[in-house]
């Protein structure tokens, strides 16, 4: 079954509560609506000391010295939750001990870890297995074992950092869909044939709104804004360059009330998101992201319009090598940035974008426009199209002309080479 992944965080000892009223103070506070203020602790300063003990007979543990972090939110929580693993819907994924102090003598013999003691740092050895899953001890660092009686096994077999990488196995992308409503499934090419290394993938998401910016004005005209707005990613589609094949074309079944469907943007409605009534591959937001952190693994180049934005919302780190993305291809320093459907309307003679937007379509002229560049740029007549699309531009308020089109080498549009 899917779930929701949530990080519990022991707050270092060294950090203390800012205790000014700016958003970095370390207090969760409930606002005029009765709801908490996610807030993230600072640095403590050599000076000054630490956050106030708990009270005397308090177990350190039970004080609210942990973050919970769900997604974007974070909130205070203690150690008896961080560590109750009693409800059968939790369940441990990650578990990291690390001794605070180091210990000059183990009161325990060597390899015995019987009450948590310590092991002896050494290379990267394997834990035995335990209930709570496979631990390590890494070299330079000293971890406890989280099981009384866990111990290490003697002769462990070192391991290397591949080895400690989890890999997404490729047949992420035989998902099916969870719609109740059987749909196609995509005819792309087979899983060990799935885009790799320096492979063009162009890319587009669309986004739908779950929470609306809720700000007010003070006495002295200045803004604050009480709660900020949150996009979710609602549809992601992927072409294969190499075959102009879709990979992807992913719905993603909301995990939280949308407040805004964007259709006029984003072309989708509550239809399209329902597991009754979708007649699209619906999946779950962790099936849809862990197709693209395959494809960012094996090394894919993606192509698309905007990407950077979308990554971030996405909240997917991904090299800049690896991104090609027209809004900067297709962009000459301190000028504004240029519109998608302006580029294909001038560059590619093709109209996108009109009544809604569709992502397979922007996708596909996001890579057309990403092969026109290279084209251009082969024929050393990039530099001259840039400062030439930019004079139409400006001549035409940055709306295309259908009676006066741009003209690129001496005729309109034309289509793609390769």
């Amino acid at each position: 079954d899917e779930g929701n992944l949530v990080a519990h965080v022991k707050i270092p000892d060294g950090y203390a509560a800012n205790d000014n009223s700016s958003s970095t103070s370390t207090s969760c506070d409930s606002g005029p609506s009765g709801s908490k203020t996610p807030t993230t602790p600072t640095p403590a300063t050599a000076t000054t000391g630490d956050a106030p003990p708990p009270s005397p007979g308090r177990s350190v543990s039970n004080a609210l010295d942990w973050l919970l972090v769900n997604d974007f939110a974070i909130q205070r929580t203690d150690g008896f939750e961080a560590v109750d693993m009693d409800p059968a819907w939790r369940r441990p994924c990650v578990i990291i001990y690390k001794q605070k102090e180091p210990q000059q003598q183990q009161q325990h013999g060597e390899g015995d870890t019987e009450g948590g003691a310590v092991a002896a740092a050494a290379p990267v050895k394997a834990m035995a297995n335990t209930s709570l899953g496979r631990s390590f001890v890494v070299e330079g660092e000293r971890f406890i074992s989280p099981v009384k009686g866990a111990g290490f096994r003697k002769n462990a077999p070192s391991l290397t950092a591949r080895d400690l990488k989890l890999t997404i196995p490729d047949s992420v992308f035989e998902i099916p869909s969870i719609s109740h409503i059987q749909v196609e499934k995509l005819t792309f090419r087979r899983c060990n044939l799935l885009p790799g290394h320096g492979t063009p993938v162009a890319l587009d998401t669309e986004f739908v709104s779950v929470a609306v910016e809720e700000s007010f004005i003070d006495a002295d005209g200045a803004e604050h804004v009480n709660v900020e707005a949150r996009q979710m990613l609602a549809r992601v589609s992927a072409i294969d360059a190499r075959t102009n094949e879709v990979i992807i074309d992913d719905y993603i079944l909301p995990t939280e009330p949308i407040v805004d469907y964007k259709t006029r943007f984003s072309g989708l409605t509550a239809t399209d998101l329902d597991p009754l009534t979708s007649h699209h591959h619906l999946v779950h937001l962790r099936t849809a992201y862990l197709k693209l952190r395959l494809l960012v693994d094996k090394g894919a180049i993606f192509v698309g319009h905007g990407l950077r934005g979308d990554f971030r919302v996405v909240n997917m780190f991904v090299p800049p090598s690896q991104i090609a993305d027209t809004v900067d291809l297709w962009y000459l320093p301190g000028q504004r940035k240029i519109s998608l459907r302006f580029l294909a309307a001038c560059l590619l003679d093709t109209d996108i974008q009109g009544e809604t937007h569709d992502s397979i379509e922007d996708a596909r002229g996001a890579l057309l426009l990403y092969k026109r560049y290279i084209e251009l740029q082969v024929a050393g007549k990039i530099d001259t199209t840039l400062q030439r699309l930019y004079k139409y531009g400006r001549k035409t308020g940055w709306k295309f002309d259908a009676s006066n089109p741009f003209q690129l080498d001496g005729h309109h549009g034309g289509g793609i080479s390769g």
